[in-house]
């Protein structure tokens, strides 16, 4: 079983996990959110669709793929609070807008990264996205 885990819980972060699920890419259970303050939001979240809500770090070291779904003022501060708890190998893929790859690598290290700026259709597996990939993917 894969986990995906949502750092930051949105209305993209919703519109994915409800298309992935909905399209059956993932199942609830394995997908993960988090965030910063906002508990009621996770549990909204929980309720509606299924999903882990996460309130122990411990689930970021066991995690296939980081998606960085915060408010783009917040990445910053965020991921230089994520680095020392993920390991070499967990990927990241990053729905930010106006936050670049060499960004992302920049804070958190070396690693597979993708950043995607998908739309709210993606709630119904609809959504136009573009997409890169830095040269470790």
């Amino acid at each position: 079983m894969k986990k995906i885990l949502f750092i930051g819980a949105g209305s993209m972060a919703e519109a994915l996990m409800q298309g992935w699920i909905k399209q059956k890419v993932f199942t609830p259970q394995e997908i993960y959110v988090t965030n910063r303050s906002d508990k009621e939001r996770l549990h909204f979240l929980h309720e509606t669709y299924g999903v882990h809500c996460v309130f122990d770090h411990a689930i970021f070291q066991q995690a296939d793929l980081i998606i960085l779904a915060m408010k783009p003022k917040d990445a910053i501060a965020a991921m230089c609070d994520l680095k020392p708890k993920l390991t070499a190998h967990t990927a990241v893929l990053s729905i930010l807008a106006g936050i670049a790859i060499d960004t992302i690598t920049e804070f958190l290290g070396s690693r597979p990264v993708a950043r995607v700026m998908p739309n709210t259709s993606a709630t119904i597996g609809m959504s136009a996205s573009g997409i890169a990939f830095n040269n470790e993917v």
